[in-house]
């Protein structure tokens, strides 16, 4: 599970990357293996890569309650494979990049923005 988590992401990514020189009006919606991708270019000096993920609270038993919350933020807060935790929020900090997550009924999400300058960073 994690390693197609991995593998989407990468790919997700990826075609932000490359969405770069759509119009304004274009809107793509792709289908990769299930994984729907929306793809939508703003005249902003900003990127947002969204990640959803199906399911969300309401699958969890009361003793589960704040669980997928709190995998959220661990996955988005507790660094790399190359930094720690810190190290981490240091360079996200430097270039402009925030992380976010929510959990409802329905869904789970992850969400990044960036300043468009430091998108390959």
């Amino acid at each position: 599970m994690k390693n197609n988590f991995n593998k989407y992401l990468i790919f997700t990514v990826a075609l932000f990357t490359g969405s770069i020189g759509f119009s304004q009006s274009d809107t793509r919606e792709i289908n990769i293996e299930g994984l729907k991708i929306i793809l939508k270019k703003t005249p902003k000096e900003v990127i947002t890569a969204s990640f959803f993920i199906r399911g969300g609270v309401a699958n969890i038993t009361d003793a589960q309650q704040g669980i997928e919350p709190m995998a959220l933020s661990l996955v988005l807060r507790g660094g790399t494979q190359n930094m720690d935790k810190n190290s981490f929020a240091e360079e996200s900090d430097k270039l402009g990049t925030s992380f976010s997550s929510s959990a409802s009924k329905d869904y789970c999400s992850m969400t990044m923005n960036c300043l468009t300058e430091n998108w390959d960073k």
